[in-house]
């Protein structure tokens, strides 16, 4: 993998890595489907089952006591449950702010996204607060497919956007003001070199001063592989792309990027593999200069896992990975 700073695209080729993360603070959602699973009450299976016959999906809040003990604390339902707008599909929290996608909202026009804010109110019980939008919401743009949530910034993935070229893409990026309402502040698309790759923001992460954006090239057009941007912010509260991370393997060029995440000065970005290859995430850590440079390669050991590197998350200095349906 390679990073190259925008502003000087041939000065800078450094080989990388990047992982992905989302807030959360001794919270954790859960998004269940499965009516055999057991939480601990009847009354939650029943609730999974009229979800599952409604389609409208629900997302869990389970909390941490002080015993050590995780417990259900709640369950954040859309006010008026609508088949198949896939409520649940994304997920992020961070203190007493939660946020969760609808990727095939239909409000604004078929599947054209929304996502939830839910706030934590004095007394303790999680309540909407807002249902946020794009700005130009079309057919199948799938606004809240990837939701990141940090410190008053919520940025939403519509990876199917086609302002620029048919699936090329965007991200929007909204703030919270003062009285607690949330306005959006940018809406972010790929450069014009990595448009046709298609599939900006499918994969996001979100610190205070830096986002992570994967583009994923689904279609197979030549020279025009998958790749991330990390997104620094100026003076002016303008986000533009400082960095442009590649992977150094092109045998499976299309699978880099199928997750990132960030936690402070230090990131993962996944690389799924194929044809009997194992999959790796790769770890970057940010310099005082703001470089990024290759800390590590994590790979699964001897077995083939080539769907490793498939969802990844950072914490505190300890990642997981995700092979799903490797065998």
């Amino acid at each position: 993998m390679y990073v190259t700073k925008t502003t000087q695209p041939v000065s800078i080729q450094v080989v990388i890595t990047l992982l992905m993360m989302m807030s959360f603070v001794e919270h954790v959602f859960a998004l269940t489907k499965d009516p055999t699973i057991q939480l601990g009450s009847a009354t939650i299976q029943t609730r999974i089952a009229e979800h599952q016959l409604i389609d409208g999906g629900i997302a869990y809040i389970f909390a941490r006591g002080a015993n050590g003990d995780w417990s259900l604390e709640a369950e954040l339902d859309p006010p008026n449950h609508v088949r198949g707008n896939k409520f649940g599909f994304s997920v992020s929290i961070d203190g007493d702010t939660a946020v969760v996608g609808a990727p095939d909202d239909d409000d604004q026009a078929i599947d054209a996204g929304a996502v939830y804010v839910f706030e934590r109110t004095a007394d303790g019980r999680w309540r909407q607060q807002a249902k946020l939008y794009p700005s130009d919401g079309h057919d199948g743009d799938h606004f809240g497919y990837a939701l990141a949530v940090n410190r008053g910034l919520l940025l939403v993935g519509a990876p199917d956007d086609d302002q620029l070229a048919a699936d090329a893409g965007a991200v929007y990026v909204f703030v919270r003001r003062p009285d607690g309402s949330w306005t959006l502040q940018r809406e972010l698309r790929p450069p014009q070199t990595s448009m046709r790759a298609g599939h900006f923001g499918e994969s996001i992460s979100v610190e205070d001063n830096g986002l992570l954006i994967s583009i994923r090239n689904r279609n197979n057009m030549d020279a025009n592989f998958s790749s991330a941007y990390f997104f620094a912010r100026d003076l002016s509260d303008a986000w533009f792309p400082q960095f442009k991370l590649i992977t150094a393997f092109e045998a499976f060029e299309k699978e880099f990027g199928v997750a990132v995440n960030m936690d402070g000065d230090t990131a993962v970005i996944g690389q799924a593999g194929k044809n009997g290859i194992s999959g790796v995430a790769y770890v970057l850590s940010r310099g005082i200069d703001g470089t990024w440079i290759k800390e590590a390669e994590l790979r699964c050991g001897r077995d083939v896992h080539e769907t490793f590197g498939f969802s990844v998350f950072l914490k505190n200095d300890v990642v997981i990975i995700g092979a799903p349906s490797d065998r």
